[in-house]
């Protein structure tokens, strides 16, 4: 019979800002499917979703390095051999705003 279940949802999604303006993901390794192809990574800015990658990635990990300036939402799935795909798992992220210094004129 064809393989038609997803593998599980990715948990423990995070991303933080990292050097030179990229923005570091991390989640859960998946160590429930044995069948498991990898994860594919997503961006979705003002309702617009962007692949950020072309075939899955095998570590529990990527790495933002274009990111954009706007709030936004990170999405992880996870794929199967069969290619049947996981449901997303979202973060937020948006970049602080860098303070301006404050300078005292008294």
């Amino acid at each position: 019979a064809p393989d038609t279940a997803p593998p599980a949802v990715p948990t423990g999604l995070a991303a933080v800002a990292a050097p030179r303006s990229s923005v570091k993901l991390s989640w859960d390794p998946n160590t429930t499917d044995p069948d498991l192809q990898g994860y594919l990574v997503y961006r979705q800015v003002l309702g617009q979703v962007h692949a950020l990658v072309d075939a899955p990635v095998s570590d529990a990990r990527f790495i933002d390095t274009d990111p954009v300036r706007l709030p936004c939402a990170y999405a992880v799935t996870s794929i199967d051999e069969a290619g049947n795909e996981s449901a997303r798992t979202l973060v937020g992220f948006s970049f602080q705003p860098e303070d301006p210094e404050r300078r005292s004129d008294s």
